[in-house]
């Protein structure tokens, strides 16, 4: 890494207008995430904060490289990764207070949104998540044929988790328009970096998932813009994933409770002494762009609108805690009798499963299926026999041995349009993906107002005689979960018909 600011690269197309627009947008998030931080510490805001003070070159320099039509996910310390995206000041405020009319309808609070028509995923507390979902984004936008890129953020902390690795490896595999980013601020909550991997740094494993990997500034904002301008548009040309390390510091704690007195005072120094704002700030200085009364100038402009955006949020109406079980699940149009009347000759429970596949594959293009196995040699139990020969290696998409990244992948495609059929070998092996299923899947519509159209299909309980790892009826604790449909068929006609039916609706089922 160097630390010299360098006018090259994709960011040396973009013109003094635009240079000093991502400066506000830094600046943007800096007021903004301290002046959050202040009312929490004071008592005047509930819930969390988690400040991203002192990475703002990376987020900006990250959002900033994506076009319109581009999707980004990333984790509760990426508010600025949003604004930068289009979210406004007015959105994020209404968030943090709790408001009805917020992303979250006052039904999550802090940075836990996200705001789809704007091309931000919904943020959960589990870190890693946004990787699966935006694989399932890319996964979408490939099949589609569109020049469309997912861009997926975290900290160096949940790169040690197995989301991250399924994630990576699927998208690799199937050389998806997906981009990586890691911002690497020492610490994930209070874990150094050297208790969080032996490499020495997180891009180094790249080279294990076969593709691009770099490490770069993350205190400054070009080289930022230019590691993640020129990974978007491999991606869109179909050059496939990259991971990119952007190592820089976070100012404050990992929330607005944590004091953060794990980091030594000559380390805090070493980092402040390279605040990615001030090195802007010297950069536009030095080529002309501004002088200083124009940077200040711009500071109190954003003071100003925080200010009067927060008095504004205050104000506005709380959510009506009746309403608090509505929209568990996005409406369906009536789907009739889709299964018709029996006719011909009897078929098996797996047959019929298969027939319902191919025939909404056949009426919608939407319809893919995707799993470990499924493609040529036919699933397990055959299930998807004839369906890879029929509709080929796009719809029928065969998949590493990752139920996280299935699952996960399944959220992302239903969120961009897409009806995923996901299938597991056996519903025993549906834990790991758990946390895609019940945080992602099932409360997207309740939170976010989007529908994830999907389907979680595998064979489940007795008859087969498997033993306790290949026989199991996790249908009581799936029903458990509001905004999951859970069915259970019992005829080869109840089979097609109710998968039918799972198909053409709206919401996630699991099909066992």
């Amino acid at each position: 890494m160097t630390t010299a600011m360098e006018l090259k690269g994709p960011v040396a197309e973009l013109g003094a207008d635009r240079l000093l627009g991502l400066y506000e947008l830094m600046m943007l998030g800096r007021t903004l995430e301290t002046r959050l931080h202040n009312m929490y510490r004071g008592g005047r805001l509930g819930g969390a904060v988690y400040p991203g003070v002192g990475q703002e070159a990376a987020m900006v320099g990250f959002a900033a490289a994506l076009e319109e039509g581009d999707i980004f996910g990333g984790t509760h310390r990426d508010l600025l990764m949003q604004l930068t995206r289009g979210v406004t000041i007015e959105e994020t405020l209404l968030n943090f207070f709790g408001k009805a009319d917020a992303p979250t309808k006052g039904r999550d609070g802090n940075s836990h949104f996200g705001v789809l028509e704007k091309g931000t995923l919904m943020v959960i507390s589990p870190l890693p998540d946004a990787y699966p979902v935006a694989v399932g984004a890319a996964l979408a936008f490939s099949q589609r044929g569109e020049h469309r890129v997912a861009l997926a953020n975290c900290g160096e902390g949940a790169t040690a988790t197995a989301t991250w690795h399924e994630a990576v490896n699927m998208a690799a595999v199937l050389n998806l328009p997906v981009v990586f980013t890691v911002q690497n601020n020492q610490y994930a909550y209070s874990t150094p970096n050297q208790r969080e991997t032996a490499t020495e740094h997180f891009s180094d494993r790249s080279s294990a998932y076969g593709i691009p990997g770099t490490v770069i500034d993350g205190n400054d904002l070009l080289a930022c813009y230019n590691a993640a301008k020129e990974a978007v548009e491999r991606a869109r040309a179909g050059g496939g994933p990259s991971l990119i390390e952007a190592v820089t510091f976070r100012h404050y704690g990992h929330a607005g409770h944590d004091p953060a007195d794990y980091v030594q005072a000559n380390e805090r120094e070493h980092w402040l002494d390279r605040d990615p704002i001030k090195r802007f700030e010297g950069f536009l200085i030095e080529h002309g762009l501004a002088d200083q009364e124009r940077l200040e100038e711009i500071g109190h402009e954003i003071a100003d609108r925080i200010k009067d955006a927060i008095v504004w949020a205050q104000e506005q109406p709380d959510p009506d805690p009746a309403t608090v079980a509505a929209d568990l699940f996005a409406l369906r149009s009536d789907a009739g009798n889709p299964a018709g009347e029996p006719v011909g000759e009897p078929v098996t429970m797996l047959d019929a499963i298969n027939h319902a596949m191919a025939e909404e594959m056949e009426r919608d293009e939407r319809v893919f299926l995707l799993g470990e196995d499924v493609g040529p040699f036919g699933g397990a139990f055959k299930v998807t026999a004839g369906l890879h020969a029929r509709f080929g290696s796009t719809r029928v998409v065969d998949t590493p041995i990752a139920e996280s990244a299935i699952v996960g992948s399944a959220v992302g495609a239903a969120l961009m349009g897409q009806i995923p059929i996901a299938e597991l070998q056996y519903t025993d092996f549906i834990y790991p993906g758990l946390d895609e299923l019940v945080n992602e899947a099932a409360k997207y519509h309740w939170k976010a107002g989007a529908a994830v159209p999907m389907v979680l299909r595998g064979p489940s309980g007795a008859g087969l005689r498997a033993g306790p790892f290949h026989s199991l009826s996790p249908e009581s604790l799936l029903a458990l979960h509001p905004g999951i449909k859970v069915v259970c068929p019992s005829t080869p006609a109840n089979a097609k018909g109710l998968l039918l039916a799972s198909i053409r609706d709206p919401n996630p089922v699991v099909f066992l």
